[in-house]
């Protein structure tokens, strides 16, 4: 019996697999405002398709300059799926507000 480690797939592939069953469940929820696994899931592989059309190739990196909201998760996620990896960019005079527990 072969015990899945988490280093053994990347994460994109695993999330894809995950949701299958849970196509129509909400993942992300905020307020009035919630996504589905398949609308996060669609987002995530559109946004791939656009940064692989504008060059990004499996092993760069991408730099991601957002507030953290759903597009930024769509954003993370997309950037893995196109194979790349993302860096949490802060602009010169921003503030970067930590919350540790």
């Amino acid at each position: 019996m072969h015990t899945l480690k988490l280093e053994d797939r990347p994460v994109p592939v695993q999330t894809s697999e995950a949701w299958g069953n849970h196509r129509h469940s909400t993942a992300l929820s905020d307020g009035d405002r919630q996504l589905s696994y398949a609308e996060l899931d669609r987002g995530a592989d559109r946004f791939a398709g656009y940064l692989v059309q504008q060059g990004v190739v499996s092993g760069g990196t991408v730099a991601i300059c957002m507030e953290r909201s759903f597009d930024w998760i769509v954003a993370a996620l997309g950037v893995m799926r196109a194979g790349a990896a993302y860096v949490l960019w802060i602009p010169p005079g921003r503030i970067l507000v930590c919350a540790l527990p």
